[in-house]
């Protein structure tokens, strides 16, 4: 069984009872019959890797390990995961209402970013990873990354995956903060040790100078 020159598979028969039981017409329809088994099989099998895959995305999708949206070539926000949602203080009732839109959850100092989302823009292929922001319901920031991909060859449609970066940053402004602090201590120290280091050479030329005066003046004895 061969479509387009591809073996799918191989159909067997054997007839023990007569000879010449295989005329070039029933064997003419034989391969007929053969060559629309094969693009059965062919079309089921691609049926069963394309549900395969899709139970996959869906199973990714329902983890809500990162956030996962699906947005239209007009930026208009048609599918997201329980992640993304609660990242950005949505929910369903704002999808089916069309209510959430790329161009309303991006401030206007990100739009002009020459990495920019997929989904909207012409780029073909996939946007690597990038940092942006999104702008929360109650107008305050999420920073994440972002990266995205092509869902269909007519680019009509592309997925997202959004990771927030919020505990990252903190963490990153703690630790500025923490070496901020140590540098001040450390210039603290530093000068301190300047100070105790300048009194102990006063003090000790003081003292030289006292004894070489002292001896200059004293009076001698005859």
């Amino acid at each position: 069984m061969l479509k387009q020159a591809e073996l799918i598979g191989v159909l067997y028969l054997e007839n023990s009872l007569a000879s010449h039981v295989f005329t070039p017409g029933r064997i003419a329809v034989l391969k007929l019959l053969a060559s629309q088994a094969a693009i059965a099989l062919e079309n089921a099998r691609s049926y069963s890797d394309a549900a395969e895959r899709e139970a996959k995305i869906r199973r990714l999708v329902d983890a809500n390990i990162i956030g996962i949206f699906i947005s239209s070539r007009k930026g208009e926000i048609i599918e997201a995961n329980d992640a993304f949602l609660k990242m950005i203080g949505y929910d369903r009732v704002d999808i089916a209402a069309g209510n959430m839109r790329l161009a309303d959850l991006t401030p206007s100092e990100w739009r002009p970013s020459p990495a920019r989302s997929l989904v909207g823009t012409d780029t073909p292929g996939a946007v690597q990873p990038y940092e942006k922001e999104y702008l929360r319901r109650d107008g305050s920031r999420v920073p994440v990354l972002v990266g995205s991909a092509a869902f269909d060859e007519q680019q009509d449609h592309g997925v997202a995956f959004v990771l927030d970066l919020t505990e990252r940053k903190l963490a990153e402004a703690e630790a500025r903060e923490s070496e901020r602090r140590y540098r001040e201590t450390q210039l603290e120290l530093e000068h301190a040790n300047r100070v105790a280091t300048m009194g102990q050479l006063t003090s000790s030329i003081a003292q030289i100078g006292s004894k070489d005066i002292f001896f200059a003046y004293m009076p001698v004895r005859r």
